[in-house]
């Protein structure tokens, strides 16, 4: 056992090869193998890399582990592999056993959260508080669903706590003030809340545009007169790129209404298959190194490799939509890798979208951690999407969240014309769509289109000085646009 204690220990310390290799160790031995593949799977969701995730959900399926944390592991597992129904299955199953963890209640109200089955997640919620009126989560996704009293947003702004605790209680009271239209009081909270974040990941803010300008200076016309595209790989995935809350989550829903189309969300399973090429083949070398020295069977071979995840992970659907949204810096590869693919930028006036970013204090995203970092990336990330559209303007749709609230019928046409799917009437009515929704716009595209999230940068323009000088902007830009 001091083995297993080792390999969690090293887990907890983000030094996950040493653990890997402890636990790989450990996988033929079965007094340990289920506490190797417990660890195993969660540092695969840390990694977030789908292919193992989905392999040690089937290695502990297999063996029903009875263990709280086991549950716990594999719940969030078939989560982030969008497997709603497998998670709630094994919620379900160990609530029954584990009736006052806290833990399991709130991965349950998270997932009817995301079915928008709103009454029966804040019942779950009501639940934990009483179990542990100290389990920040709940008072956070409360704060979110509108359902906090007066007495507990007075008894946040009065108790103090740290860590995650604490990033919680912040993001709360930010989201309380954020509906009271308090724009001074949300952004002191939202400066809190992101400071915390960043002193706990040691966090200091990056220069997106010397990526942004490698990829463009390594993906030129001379790059692709040296490739051919693969048109033996028949899918037709559908690439949504873009920054975050910029309308994707929107456009995916949208698209979904046909009933030939499927999601598989957010997925990292590319990128990953692009940097174990890398590693494999190329040593290690970066991404953009690499490709300099791609063959056309490369690049085959990883549209193959991606093409067979998909099936074994997700679905086996011809048409797909991947809306892993930082993709932008692959469609170099993916142009030529997946010929009748389709990509679509989603695009929002940058101040309401940095500003949107920053209201969501992501855990993963970092340029988040500030208002100028997040303007510099908006700006790296059109300054590259502004070359491909030089040199694939005929692959890439621009779909302009302004124009899809401001004239959705028109707008959803020219987007279903584009992507080759049929138009229908349905697509008015997306926000009945009971697939769970994992991102940050789940509440939004739960209800009909509306036109309140445009210009709301307004309310806060004394506060967003540092996206408006990154952007050469001017205040008062009511014309501000992508």
């Amino acid at each position: 056992m001091q083995a297993l204690h080792a390999a969690t220990k090293y887990r907890d310390e983000n030094k996950y090869e040493s653990a890997q290799y402890i636990c790989l160790q450990l996988l033929g031995h079965n007094y340990a193998s289920i506490d190797a593949s417990i660890i195993m799977l969660e540092m695969a969701v840390d990694l977030q890399r789908p292919a193992e995730t989905n392999e040690f959900c089937e290695r502990l399926l297999k063996v029903s582990p009875k263990q709280l944390h086991a549950a716990v592991a594999l719940a969030k597992a078939f989560r982030t592999l969008n497997k709603h129904d497998a998670a709630l299955n094994v919620i379900e199953r160990a609530l029954k056993a584990n009736p006052s963890s806290c833990a399991l209640r709130h991965m349950l109200a998270t997932y009817l959260i995301e079915v928008n089955e709103i009454d029966r997640a804040e019942t779950e919620l009501r639940t934990i508080i009483r179990i542990d009126s100290k389990f920040m989560p709940a008072y956070q996704q409360l704060a979110a669903l509108d359902a906090l009293t007066e007495d507990e947003i007075a008894w946040l702004e009065q108790v103090e706590f740290n860590g995650d605790d604490r990033i919680s209680t912040l993001t709360s009271l930010a989201t309380v003030y954020r509906r009271k239209k308090n724009a001074d009081k949300e952004i002191n909270y939202l400066n809190l809340a992101q400071a915390e974040l960043a002193n706990k990941t040691n966090w200091q803010s990056v220069d997106f545009s010397d990526e942004a300008q490698a990829t463009i200076d390594t993906f030129n016309t001379n790059f692709f007169s040296k490739h051919r595209q693969n048109t033996e790989n028949r899918r037709q995935p559908i690439f949504i790129v873009g920054m975050p809350r910029s309308g994707s989550t929107l456009t995916e829903q949208i698209l979904e209404t046909n009933k030939d189309v499927e999601a598989i969300g957010e997925s990292t399973l590319l990128q990953c298959i692009v940097q174990d090429f890398c590693k494999s083949k190329f040593s290690g070398t970066p991404f953009l190194e690499s490709a300099t020295r791609f063959e056309d069977d490369d690049i085959a071979q990883i549209a193959t490799d991606y093409s067979n995840q998909v099936s074994r992970i997700y679905t086996q659907a011809p048409i797909f939509i991947d809306k892993q949204l930082n993709s932008y810096m692959y469609l170099g590869i993916l142009h030529l890798a997946f010929p009748y693919a389709k990509f679509i930028h989603t695009l929002r006036n940058p101040l309401d979208n940095c500003l949107s970013c920053y209201q969501q204090v992501f855990d993963r995203m970092e340029a988040s951690r500030s208002l100028e970092s997040l303007a510099k990336m908006y700006k790296a990330h059109l300054n590259l999407m502004d070359h491909w559209k030089n040199l694939l303007s005929d692959r890439i749709f621009t779909a302009r969240y302004e124009d899809m609230i401001s004239n959705p019928r028109h707008q959803s046409q020219a987007l279903f014309d584009f992507c080759g799917i049929p138009w229908n009437e349905d697509f008015l009515n997306f926000y009945a769509n009971k697939t769970a929704i994992k991102t940050a716009s789940l509440m939004q595209v739960r209800q009909p289109i509306y036109s309140t999230s445009v210009e709301k940068w307004r309310r806060y323009e004394s506060h967003l000085e540092p996206v408006m000088r990154v952007l050469g902007l001017e205040p008062n830009c009511a014309g501000a646009d992508g």
